[in-house]
């Protein structure tokens, strides 16, 4: 049997010591109980006996700000985790890269890029930050760069997005339609730009059926993501689909104020869009 890989998140070392020692008071303050919980990776919803080097790290600095707690566990334990985290975290950081790659292989995932920047599956986003220690996979923040902890992200967003495919030409429909309505309440001609966020507000409207309208209470709302925005707005990018039935043609005008911007990835680049008009066919 070949050597135990010491980044696959299984437990043991001093944090089982660490876990024992903490005993009653990570009933009592909930930060280090949440803390004690992602660290062995168990949530209120689920248990798991692998350990996050990073939650690890975490933990102990969350136990010596609370000088009790400290005094019951110990500097010597304290200490002796501590090392072993940042140890572990090290080996997580260097083996990211090949790690990330391997997942994405036996999963037949298309990876594009390099660390610390990727595009999974032509559209998710992953930005690894080494110095913060955190990793971004599409849009959201995840204070780890353990692949074992990342991987169910990734994989469920990767689902999420095979399942969900839509036709380009039904969306680009359904966008110009939104635009129109935008423009309408911001009284303001046709043809002119609209901001992309404005527009997006007004597909989510669009996309709510008829018994929500008359009944809100009763009806659960459609829900439509900004990342799923993006990556139908990239859908069209992809496909050059930019004209609609009326031979109305769309524009994507770029910003440079990414507060203000949708963000697309296309072709493993990264492209703003601050807003859309829809006008003459060329």
């Amino acid at each position: 049997m070949g050597k135990k890989d010491r980044t696959d998140g299984s437990q043991g070392g001093p944090l089982d010591g660490l876990v024992k020692a903490v005993g009653y008071w990570s009933t009592q303050w909930s930060r280090i109980d949440a803390a004690l919980r992602k660290a062995r990776g168990s949530t209120p919803k689920e248990s798991s006996t692998s350990v996050d080097p990073f939650a690890v790290k975490q933990l102990v600095s969350e136990i010596r700000k609370t000088p009790e707690l400290r005094s019951s566990v110990g500097d010597e334990l304290l200490a002796a985790v501590e090392v072993w985290g940042q140890h572990e975290a090290q080996a997580a950081i260097a083996s990211f890269d090949q790690k990330l790659r391997d997942r994405c292989h036996d999963n037949s995932i298309i990876v594009e890029g390099r660390f610390p920047d990727y595009i999974l599956a032509g559209f998710l986003p992953i930005r690894v930050n080494v110095e913060k220690e955190s990793c971004d996979i599409g849009g959201h923040k995840h204070d780890s760069m353990a692949v074992f902890v990342l991987w169910p992200e990734i994989q469920s967003l990767i689902t999420e997005e095979q399942v969900r495919q839509t036709d380009p030409r039904a969306f680009l429909e359904l966008l110009q339609r939104a635009y129109l309505r935008a423009l309408l309440l911001r009284g303001e001609g046709k043809g002119s730009p609209v901001p992309i966020k404005l527009v997006f507000r007004e597909v989510v409207v669009l996309l709510q059926p008829e018994t929500f309208w008359r009944s809100p209470g009763k009806h659960a709302v459609v829900e439509y993501r900004e990342e799923l925005f993006a990556r139908d707005l990239a859908r069209l990018v992809k496909g050059a689909c930019y004209v609609a039935k009326d031979a109305a043609r769309l524009e994507l005008r770029p910003t440079s104020f990414a507060k203000d911007a949708v963000a697309l990835n296309v072709d493993g680049a990264t492209r703003f869009v601050g807003s859309i008009a829809f006008g003459e066919a060329r």
